[in-house]
């Protein structure tokens, strides 16, 4: 009995940590996109990443090793003065992956939340899984269109030139979508959990 109480008080602590450690994250996520999109706005210095299409000089003192062939294909910039599309699209990015991390951080502190109260297998729980999942990969997928559309349509701003900055590239990740289905299955575990939860209630 006492080392059954003991690991439910280990586990409400370690659930309390988390708890506390997302709040904190969520809330300094929040107050940092809030400060980064108002001060690029103030400052009119917005920073970018822009696809390169630059070659990679060979080293002046050379050594054994040769490069074949290289090019830089992103440049990380902070550029003044732009307007229209990629200023909407820059804060639309940041829009985007501020409300994908605090969505997420808000799942975690519910999920928490279960834990300590001892039930977790719960139907709102199994609901914030999933939203977290969906928000997850919808999010990452918005805010990677809107920052690789807003490097495309500054480059253009920038230079007309066609040899510097390429025409069209946006670099895409996919571990965010990889990272929410297998959330997605843990919401599915959970939600089994819930209706085998319910289903053995009044058994006992």
């Amino acid at each position: 009995m006492k080392t059954a109480r003991n690991n439910n008080r280990g586990d409400r602590v370690i659930a309390w940590v988390i708890l506390g450690g997302a709040a904190i994250v969520g809330l300094a996520t929040l107050v940092q996109g809030i400060y980064t999109i108002t001060s690029e706005l103030i400052g009119n210095r917005f920073a970018i990443t822009l696809a390169a299409d630059l070659q990679v000089p060979q080293p002046t003192d050379p050594g054994m090793a040769k490069i074949v062939e290289g090019a830089f294909t992103e440049a990380s910039v902070t550029v003044s003065n732009l307007t229209g599309a990629p200023v909407g699209l820059l804060i639309a990015g940041h829009t985007a992956t501020i409300l994908t991390s605090v969505i997420i951080a808000t799942a975690v502190i519910l999920l928490c939340k279960g834990v300590v109260s001892g039930t977790p297998f719960t139907r709102p729980i199994s609901i914030s899984i999933i939203a977290v999942s969906a928000t997850l990969m919808v999010g990452s997928l918005l805010s990677q269109a809107f920052y690789g559309f807003a490097g495309v349509f500054a480059g253009e701003q920038i230079s007309q030139s066609s040899d510097f900055w390429a025409a069209f590239s946006i670099s895409f990740d996919g571990t965010p979508i990889m990272a929410g289905f297998v959330i997605a299955i843990v919401a599915f575990a959970f939600e089994l959990g819930n209706r085998m939860q319910r289903d053995t209630e009044g058994l006992i």
